[in-house]
């Protein structure tokens, strides 16, 4: 064997070495990256998922608040009727001929009083 294939021979041998290092180092690495990719696809998913529950309880917080006020305009209408029926401009009127037979009342009873002492 010359010096050259010999050379040639540890040359050979050294790069062979090379690419087997070189493959191990590849494919460990690989399993890291694609173990990264999953946990912050875990971490994308745990935060998706907290956005979905409070979305849900903001969702269902608006729906109680909405029947509350759908009650309350319920309450609101029947006050608005009672109103109404009770005519109030007209309610003046009713009580200033009251408070007119009221004195006429008075004035009768006063009235009635004095022939009672003569």
């Amino acid at each position: 064997m010359t010096t050259g294939e010999i050379v040639s021979l540890i040359g050979l041998a050294i790069s062979a070495a090379a690419f087997v290092t070189g493959s191990v180092v590849f494919f460990k690495n690989m399993g890291r990256d694609a173990a990264d990719r999953g946990g912050r696809n875990a971490k994308l998913e745990s935060k998706l998922d907290f956005i979905k529950i409070q979305t849900e309880l903001i969702s269902a917080k608006s729906n109680a608040i909405s029947e509350k006020l759908d009650d309350q305009n319920g309450r609101l209408i029947v006050v608005e009727q009672k109103v109404e029926a009770a005519n109030l401009p007209a309610l003046s009127e009713k009580v200033a001929r009251m408070d007119e037979s009221l004195k006429n009342a008075r004035s009768q009873l006063e009235e009635i009083l004095r022939r009672e002492e003569t």
